[in-house]
């Protein structure tokens, strides 16, 4: 069967941690290394993300995060 998701090279997680300005956790980059993105995994988990497309939740859905911090403010914590 054929790997629709290679492996990231050293370069690419290089690269993502440049941009992230962050040292990713050594479980993530193997993960990367093996596979580097995932597609539909079940119907809670679309698919993971590539290192070419991985960025800050904030950059990619601030949306998201003030409608979860309104959740946490009207519910008190």
């Amino acid at each position: 069967m054929l790997n629709r998701y290679p492996g990231a090279t050293d370069t690419e997680i290089s690269a993502l941690e440049t941009r992230l300005k962050s040292t990713l956790p050594p479980s993530y980059r193997n993960f990367l290394t093996a596979s580097n993105g995932w597609c539909k995994l079940d119907n809670m988990i679309d698919r993971l993300l590539s290192t070419q497309e991985v960025d800050w939740l904030a950059s990619k859905d601030q949306e998201g995060i003030n409608a979860w911090m309104s959740g946490v403010e009207m519910g008190g914590g």
